[in-house]
């Protein structure tokens, strides 16, 4: 299934469909790195999925910045799972603070969800 918006589309788009799904199912938390620091993750189960899909972002960005990403990647049949790095969104830390640890341990936060 392909999904695509176009520009002129994209508000309501986002109003009437992007919006309301992140709201109904999106689910929130956090867990404790090594140090103790709070990070935060979202993740939205398709109930149909084989697959799911795990993002990463980039500098300075945080979950709400993927919401249509994460649409696509649902509507497309996945399950799909974003952690927020440290000294991003609504994690502890500074930017400077970024490391592996939590990309491994988001990793196996998603496995024993899916």
């Amino acid at each position: 299934m392909s999904v695509t918006f176009l520009d002129k589309e994209f508000e309501s788009q986002m109003k009437n469909r992007i919006l309301p799904l992140m709201r109904i199912n999106l689910e929130e938390g956090y867990f404790k790195a090594d140090d103790g620091a709070k990070i935060h993750y979202g993740y939205i189960n398709n109930p149909n999925a084989k697959e799911a899909v795990v993002i990463s972002h980039g500098f300075c960005e945080f979950i709400p910045k993927y919401y249509e990403l994460i649409y696509m990647m649902y509507e497309a049949g996945y399950s799909v799972y974003m952690n927020e790095h440290r000294g991003h969104g609504y994690s502890d830390g500074k930017t400077s603070d970024c490391g592996r640890s939590e990309e491994r341990r988001v990793g196996k936060e998603c496995r024993s969800r899916w």
